[in-house]
């Protein structure tokens, strides 16, 4: 309930103008932020005027909630399109380190246009591990299935709320 304060915040923001949002597509969704169970996604321009609304935002939060930003795990992913002036001067203000990618363990496929089986390997690569390590484990087959039935059909459903996973994907994972 804590951080719906921050949603809150970021949301009027949004309202009066003071937070410049951007759209997943030319004519898509405006986004400002993102909330996952302990990942927090913001967008914004990539501007001196941008970064100060957003480090004033996150510093009444923390403020208001007694919770502090991790210096270790928040970074910032730029835009291609952004100059290494301007990034630099961002990454002086805000006091956060650049990062070139969201990782592996979110990731945001808005970022990327075509859908390729390649993106979805980590998927692959999770199911693989869970049968290997449940095989280690001396399961019976029924063991397994069952295993597979109630954990393995989890793995993938937050990259399906967001995107068509491609078809060898899918059919690689049954």
């Amino acid at each position: 309930m804590c951080i719906d304060k921050l949603s809150h915040l970021i949301s009027h923001a949004v309202e009066t103008g003071e937070w410049k949002v951007l759209r997943a597509e030319r004519r898509g969704p405006i986004v400002s932020h993102l909330m996952f169970a302990d990942v927090l996604l913001l967008f914004g321009e990539a501007t001196e005027v941008q970064m100060r609304c957003i480090i004033s935002i996150v510093e009444k939060f923390c403020s208001l909630s007694g919770q502090e930003v991790s210096q270790e795990k928040t970074s910032i992913l730029f835009s291609k399109n952004t100059s290494r002036c301007v990034k630099d001067k961002l990454l002086q203000l805000s006091g956060y380190r650049e990062t070139n990618s969201l990782g592996s363990t979110l990731v945001f496929r808005y970022l990327v246009k075509l859908q390729k089986r390649e993106d979805y390997s980590y998927i692959i690569d999770q199911v693989s591990m869970k049968l290997t390590s449940w095989k280690a484990n001396h399961l019976t087959f029924a063991g397994r299935v069952t295993l597979a039935k109630s954990v393995m059909e989890a793995i993938p459903i937050y990259p399906m709320m967001t995107t068509i996973i491609p078809r060898a994907c899918v059919d690689e994972i049954q």
